[in-house]
């Protein structure tokens, strides 16, 4: 049987994650190649949406531990620096470690560097592979981008209550990282942040995070179980793709987005709930969730995007609410197990291939409402009958797919 969509997800995976080899000790200015290909921004300017600027008296040597009296904002660019452990970037308020230039399996970062504190992590320990932990002082406000990117030994890792962002990639690739606490005070998992990350089993998701970034925890392949708080409103594109040991997540009423194979390859959820913040269910989105036996799509949701449960092989049954007008191509190809559809007065549309290779679909019948049939869209369900209205258009309609496709036809 045909298998379009695969290589569209293939293709998707790709824009969701491309994971670089690079060494220890590169400078702050990252390759892109060697990184996701999801937009890496690896400029060194620090972003201060989500930073804390209280008591802006820089100049006070007493306060330059503190990350409160760092204004991050209005910092000033001075020169680059060096001693014998680091290179860093030294700003009027504060200092940006760029690269660690030792070999130490066991680190603690300093707090400050030339009486300035270090505030930012920015791409110092990309592939630094024998480093087994970390300390990371309160001075430092921002994890940046591929700070500890491809840190393979890494086990263990402190992250203080003084950390507002955890950039992009920042840990991608640290295999051997366990576990990770992160705190109250982080708003947003960046993009492909724990990417590959295989032997994280738990981690903890403050309340503070109001959204989840693409790839942020991408083929993380032992994490079983994770609570999403209400406050998140955002999942993007691939962020759980490839947690094939997740058995179940808990989606809150606060997220009104899941993004495209948000949800691909977890092959052990056996179930999920979609809340009624959501509108679509997007690309792929709990494609090759095989181990999925039943879904509730809610009445908020008004279209099924292309391959949304394409190889849920153990999903039995499925009700699609009135709110539904387009379930757009392969669908729900290759759904095996599935025995029996509902198909909703409001669908208008039914894309090419949506149950493709259903080969338990016994019966389904085609609203007065349809009227596009998308070709070979019941292809591969052998003991199918397609019902139509009698005397509909829907009838005169289903009955010509039927006939083209040596599918059985009935009139009710």
């Amino acid at each position: 049987m045909k298998r379009r969509i695969l290589i569209a997800l293939l293709a998707g995976m790709v824009i969701c994650s491309s994971i670089g080899l690079s060494s220890c000790g590169n400078d702050s200015d990252i390759n892109n190649n060697n990184s996701t290909t999801i937009n890496n921004n690896n400029n060194t300017t620090v972003d201060n949406n989500n930073s804390t600027t209280v008591n802006n008296n820089s100049d006070n040597n007493n306060d330059n531990t503190s990350s409160n009296a760092i204004d991050i904002e209005n910092a000033v660019f001075q020169r680059e620096g060096e001693n014998d452990d680091y290179k860093y970037k030294v700003y009027d308020k504060y200092i940006e470690i760029t690269e660690y230039k030792g070999s130490d399996v066991s680190i603690t970062i300093p707090a400050e560097i030339e009486g300035l504190p270090v505030a930012v992590i920015h791409g110092a320990f990309e592939g630094c592979s024998s480093l087994t932990s970390v300390t990371i002082p309160d001075s430092v406000i921002k994890i940046g981008n591929s700070a500890f990117k491809d840190c393979s030994s890494l086990t263990s890792i402190n992250i203080p209550d003084s950390i507002t962002e955890i950039g992009e990639s920042s840990f991608e690739g640290c295999r051997s990282l366990k576990s990770i606490n992160i705190p109250d005070s982080v708003t947003t998992i960046e993009k492909s942040a724990f990417l590959g990350c295989s032997s994280l089993t738990s981690i903890n998701i403050p309340d503070s995070v109001v959204k989840i970034e693409n790839g942020a925890f991408w083929n993380c392949s032992s994490l079983k179980s994770i609570t999403i708080p209400d406050s998140v409103t955002t999942i993007w594109d691939c962020a759980f793709a490839g947690c094939s040991s997740l058995t179940s997540i808990n989606i809150p009423d606060s997220v009104t987005k899941i993004g495209g194979l948000a949800f691909w390859g977890c092959s052990s959820l056996t179930s999920i709930n979609i809340p009624d913040s959501v509108v679509k269910i997007e690309n792929g989105a709990f494609n090759r969730c095989s181990s999925l036996t039943s879904i509730n799509i809610p009445d908020s949701v008004v279209k099924i995007e292309n391959g949304a449960f394409q190889e849920c092989s153990s999903l039995t049954s499925i009700n699609i609410p009135d709110s539904v007008t387009t379930i757009e191509y392969d669908a729900f190809e290759y759904c095996s197990s599935l025995t029996s559809v509902n198909i909703p007065d409001s669908v208008t549309k039914i894309g090419s291939h949506a149950f493709d290779s259903c080969s338990s679909l016994t019966s389904v019948t085609i609203p007065d409402s349809v009227t596009e049939i998308g070709y070979g869209a019941f292809e591969g369900c052998d003991n199918l009958t397609i019902y139509g209205k009698s005397g509909s258009y829907a009838e005169m309609y289903a009955e010509m797919y039927a006939k083209n496709h040596n599918i059985s036809f009935k009139a009710q």
